[in-house]
């Protein structure tokens, strides 16, 4: 009987699940999908005024924008080898009205793939990643899709809150 019992909890901790995840933006709107469900938010906007002497001394970093208990977190499950997978999907379709302009900026979106690349492997362990970018030569629009699934299972979560509180 308990052994039955030890069997299924094996199962459960070491079995993986899935979440999918969609971010959608398309005609100025923009949609998130989990499970294919879409999520409900309002969003709040707030007027801050510029402040010089702050603006000199900071950094543009993604990581800088969080709160410092956040990046302690984030960092400290960053550098293990046991973080969540996932396989990445990005498409955009893009353009101008002026073709030169599409050209440029194809260059620097690609360029942008690495960047994004970086911040996705900053937390996650990538499995699949497909980076599409196709451009519209005059005709002016902006739309990408993030499709992402991310695999985790109990185990991994346990080693996480481990790290987190210990180390």
């Amino acid at each position: 009987m308990y052994y039955w019992i030890a069997i299924i909890i094996i199962i459960i901790l070491f079995f993986p699940l899935s979440i999918k995840l969609s971010v959608i933006y398309k005609d100025g709107k923009l949609h998130v999908y989990i499970f294919n469900k879409q999520l409900n938010y309002k969003k709040k906007i707030t007027k801050h005024k510029a402040n010089p002497k702050t603006a000199k001394n900071s950094e543009f970093k993604f990581i800088n924008f969080l709160p410092s208990k956040m990046r302690k977190i984030l960092y400290k499950i960053s550098n293990r080898k046991h973080k969540l997978s996932a396989r990445i999907k990005f498409d955009l379709n893009y353009g101008f009205e002026d073709a030169a302009a599409t050209a440029i900026s194809y260059g620097l979106f690609h360029g942008a793939n690495s960047i994004l690349y970086n911040q996705f492997s900053f937390l996650l362990n990538i499995k699949e990643y497909h980076y599409n970018i196709i451009r519209h030569y005059n005709d002016p629009m902006f739309n990408f899709s993030l499709n992402c699934i991310i695999s985790f299972n109990l185990a991994k979560i346990i080693y996480m809150i481990f790290v987190i509180y210990v180390f």
